[in-house]
């Protein structure tokens, strides 16, 4: 029972250090859309980004791809590549596959990233015998603690 509690709050903990960095990365990307979009704006107009951004659907439409595209692709690449995020990393957990010899596809990933939305599939953990939470058994992935090659 620690074992299942100390990853559950492990997986909690790494969520929220992910979720910290992929807002820093919106702001960021959102604050270099609003100054490209402030040169083009002619400053002796007095308009302020805010009014033009509601009123054009297009630049509406931009920042809200920002804010939906970031966490997709920041979740993307670093399962591809690394299988853990940052916020994983902090704690040595990696993402597997439930049967040993099987790679991880794009599928995999993005069923995972859809049901873990909120993370609220997590408290699974505590409740299942192979420590799997929702988004573990929707997509046949399962997180451990120590990388096994």
């Amino acid at each position: 029972m620690k074992n299942k509690i100390t990853l559950f709050y492990k997986l909690i903990i790494a969520f929220v250090y992910d979720l910290i960095l992929i807002t820093s990365l919106i702001c960021f990307f959102t604050f270099v859309y609003l100054i490209i979009l402030n040169n083009f704006i002619n400053i002796s107009q007095n308009i302020e980004i805010s009014n033009v951004i509601k009123n054009n659907l297009f630049l509406n439409f931009i920042l809200y791809s920002i804010i939906i595209i970031t966490p997709v692709t920041y979740y993307l690449i670093f399962m591809i590549k690394r299988r853990q995020t940052i916020g994983m990393r902090a704690f040595n957990l990696y993402l597997k596959h439930q049967k040993n010899d099987r790679k991880i596809t794009i599928i995999h990933l993005m069923t995972r990233l859809i049901f873990s939305i909120f993370n609220c599939g997590v408290l699974l953990i505590l409740f299942t015998k192979k420590n799997l939470s929702l988004q573990d058994k929707l997509s046949n992935t399962k997180i451990i603690e120590n990388e096994i090659t």
